[in-house]
């Protein structure tokens, strides 16, 4: 501080008030520095001020004749804390939480790395970190490609974050696709081939897992899978725990788009759609509802999610968000059925009440009677059906929807 002249040594009182240009009342600043003297800890002065470290020093000494340091003191801006919301790929989020394609923030532009407040010490890493990646994804422009995924291949992507879900046993895992301007261009209901394994050496006999995207096909410079988390409720498969094991940056190989559904569900002739999930089989789902949506128009949709407890509903506050606002004239209008294996009072997370009205509970797994109660007749003229979980479960509902008259060609299932 003396260096850069913020703390000034001065040989006596007098020369302390020649460099600051104070001429005056020199006899006040002397009385002033004395009482300090006088005082000690206990006592109060005129500022109610108790505490004083350095009048023992003072005392019985010719004050006016002690070397002095002065500092100016002003007000001075240290960090601001508040600013624009980034991803984790710094691109800038609009209201909606959405990205804005081409636009990145870094450093005390951007508010929120840190939750309300943030780490002391970090303005410097936060502007270095997020400015390297708010370049990096800038300059990946030159890298865009119509798709950047090949189904023949796999493509390494890198992990941009984690998102564990509240109360769940699930993750998003969110990857950087090659440019910040691609888009999967897959369609709806298409999944990918994740290599379980170092995705840097294509000679490895790794196991490899498929993943139905929760985020919508042409979503910006992102893939978005969801995976079942490691701790004591869930016991996730050998993909789940590698997933799991990876930090931000590490890459992934990824191919696709493979398979898909045998119809288009946004062809506006598809006029009610049934997405019937089990556990981590609600990511196909999810992936269709947000393509409905983004797409607009009326349509119904009846969600029948089975899961362990309500806790285990991913999504749920998005989920039931959607459905209270759906049912306009040219909206889609969402309709939700939970199934639960179990109801315990200790989940405070929602009972079985709820304000959303079309949001309907049972306990237990889903049973042929639940589909004849709560699915529109057989054969009704743009009903599609989509089935994804567990495979006992997805068995169990194609025979059920046989045996009630379904048309095979109205439905289809993952697994």
């Amino acid at each position: 501080y003396c260096k850069k002249g913020l703390i000034v040594e001065h040989a006596n009182l007098a020369s302390a008030l020649s460099y600051h240009r104070i001429r005056h009342h020199e006899g006040q600043w002397c009385d002033t520095l004395k009482r300090y003297a006088m005082l000690s800890d206990g006592d109060t002065d005129e500022f109610d001020k108790s505490t004083f470290p350095l009048a023992s020093s003072l005392e019985g000494v010719g004050v006016e004749n002690l070397p002095i340091w002065t500092a100016v003191v002003t007000p001075a801006i240290h960090y601001s804390m508040g600013g624009l919301a980034v991803d984790g790929a710094a691109q800038v989020l609009n209201e909606r939480g959405k990205s804005i394609p081409g636009l990145f923030a870094c450093g005390e532009t951007t508010g929120g790395i840190h939750g309300a407040n943030r780490l002391a010490g970090n303005s410097l890493l936060e502007c270095i970190v997020y400015g390297r990646v708010a370049g990096e994804r800038a300059a990946s422009k030159r890298h865009y490609r119509r798709r950047p995924l090949k189904m023949t291949e796999f493509v390494p992507l890198a992990l941009r974050e984690t998102q564990p879900l509240d109360g769940t046993d699930l993750t998003v895992c969110r990857f950087n696709l090659p440019s910040a301007w691609d888009v999967l261009d897959f369609r709806v209901g298409q999944y990918v081939a994740v290599k379980v394994g170092d995705s840097q050496d294509e000679t490895a006999t790794n196991a490899v897992r498929l993943y139905s995207p929760i985020s919508r096909p042409n979503d910006r410079g992102v893939l978005e899978l969801l995976v079942k988390s490691s701790n004591k409720n869930a016991k996730p498969g050998r993909a789940s725990v590698w997933l799991n094991s990876l930090r931000a940056g590490s890459t992934v190989a990824v191919s696709g788009p493979l398979g898909g559904l045998p119809f288009d569900v946004l062809d506006s002739k598809v006029n009610h759609l049934v997405l019937i999930a089990g556990g981590v089989g609600i990511s196909a789902m999810i992936q269709i509802i947000r393509a409905v949506y983004h797409q607009g128009g009326p349509k119904t949709i009846d969600l029948l999610y089975a899961t362990t407890n309500i806790g285990q509903v991913a999504f749920r506050d998005i989920l039931e968000s959607k459905s209270m606002r759906s049912g306009g004239e040219n909206s889609p209008h969402l309709r939700l059925s939970y199934f639960l294996e179990s109801n315990s009072a200790d989940d405070s997370y929602g009972s079985t009440h709820s304000e959303v009205s079309d949001v309907r509970w049972y306990k237990g797994w889903i049973t042929q009677d639940h589909l004849a109660n709560i699915l529109p007749a057989p054969g009704s003229p743009g009903l599609r059906i989509v089935i994804c979980g567990p495979p006992p479960m997805c068995k169990a509902v194609k025979d059920a929807l046989v045996n009630l008259h379904f048309p095979s060609d109205s439905l289809y299932s993952y697994m």
